[in-house]
């Protein structure tokens, strides 16, 4: 046994010295009481790449033939069902925007401000579910938790297009807020459980992009609907709208229910991923090889709040999102030059796409 070890170090060692792409080293024990002595074999000691000019341009380049593998099917899976995910979030967001301006406000009389409460309910709901939904990932199997989410506000997407008054409104904006607040971090928890920091910040790009691509894909979408399927069956545009974002949705959680991965510490062998590559995850990111569902020390919380990126970056996103805020208001300022009792400056379909030119230069930024 002790001979056997001193073999698999000195297999570790000279992986090292001769910096050796292997991404892991596989152990081999002999068990004595075994018949036959049977050789035992387990991804348990992870050797990690050297680093070349080559990751900078995409992180596979440089890893072996195994890791890069498993990082391509990553990528295929978590990254697509995390993108899909954060672009119909944010359609079945805004997409009350571009109804608004696109008759909801004529039919629902809402000539007031029950847009601003419909968005204040929004807001709270997802103020008020973030806590609770983050928790909820500790106790639960964290990708079915994400799909739920998604076809839970999918559900009341649909719902929208059959609201009759600003109360029903109210509710359905209320229950989209609720189930979308814990999307996004649900997502990063996932991502950041797989992906090594210089590995998830260029992925992270990628959803990021997708974060306008929903209020993009709104805006496109509210006017071509308008524009072929206004007073079909007797319905308008905008609530034609809600059930297109649901079908574009719905497939989009089904895809997060199949393919999304679940966290390496309680991941299984299934159809995409193989005991050896959920092992190789757990020896890529240490952390995650025992799941996690104590319950938080006082001493836990004190160290959270005693770090700067707790205060900067809250920070710093409000300042991104106050930002974000003028994209969302222009088409109200393209609207307005349509004034009643003259001819309108603006189409339906202009007041949705004008605007987009924000999500545009947003994508580009990325």
């Amino acid at each position: 046994m002790s001979h056997s070890v001193a073999q698999h170090s000195t297999s570790v060692e000279k992986a090292q010295k001769n910096d050796q792409p292997a991404s892991a080293v596989l152990s081999t024990l002999t068990q004595p009481g075994l018949p036959g002595n049977e050789i035992i074999t387990s991804v348990d000691t992870y050797v990690p790449p050297k680093r070349t000019w080559k990751s900078y341009i995409w992180s596979t380049l440089d890893v072996p033939k195994d890791e890069a593998k498993f990082l391509t099917k990553l990528d295929i899976t978590l990254i697509t069902s995390a993108a899909l995910g954060v672009m119909i979030r944010y359609l079945d967001q805004v997409n009350i925007t571009n109804a608004f301006n696109s008759g909801m406000k004529e039919d629902l009389e809402l000539y007031g401000n029950e847009l601003n409460f419909a968005n204040a309910l929004w807001s709270a709901a997802y103020v008020f579910g973030q806590i609770p939904s983050n928790l909820i990932l500790t106790r639960v199997n964290t990708a079915r938790y994400i799909a739920f989410l998604e076809f839970a506000w999918t559900a009341f997407t649909f719902g929208t297009s059959a609201v009759k008054n600003k109360n029903q409104l109210y509710a359905v904006r209320f229950f989209v807020g609720l189930f979308e607040a814990g999307h996004f971090p649900a997502v990063m928890y996932v991502c950041s459980s797989y992906y090594k920091p210089h590995e998830l910040a260029r992925r992270n790009s990628l959803i990021q992009i997708f974060v306008s691509v929903g209020p993009l894909f709104s805006g496109f979408l509210m006017a071509a609907v308008f524009a072929g399927m206004d007073g079909v069956r007797g319905w308008p545009g905008w609530r034609w709208m809600y059930i297109i974002c649901g079908a574009i949705s719905l497939p989009c959680a089904a895809w997060t229910f199949f393919a999304m991965p679940q966290l390496p510490g309680r991941a299984k062998p299934n159809w995409v991923f193989s005991q050896a590559e959920i092992d190789l995850a757990k020896a890529r990111m240490p952390t995650e090889k025992k799941f996690y569902t104590g319950l938080f020390k006082w001493k836990d919380i004190k160290r959270w709040h005693t770090t700067w990126h707790v205060y900067l970056f809250p920070f710093y996103f409000l300042c991104a999102g106050q930002i974000g805020q003028a994209g969302g208001s222009m088409i109200f300022w393209v609207k307005s030059y349509n004034v009643e009792g003259k001819p309108n400056v603006f189409s339906v379909a202009e007041i949705n796409i004008i605007p987009l030119g924000i999500n545009v230069i947003t994508i580009v930024g990325a």
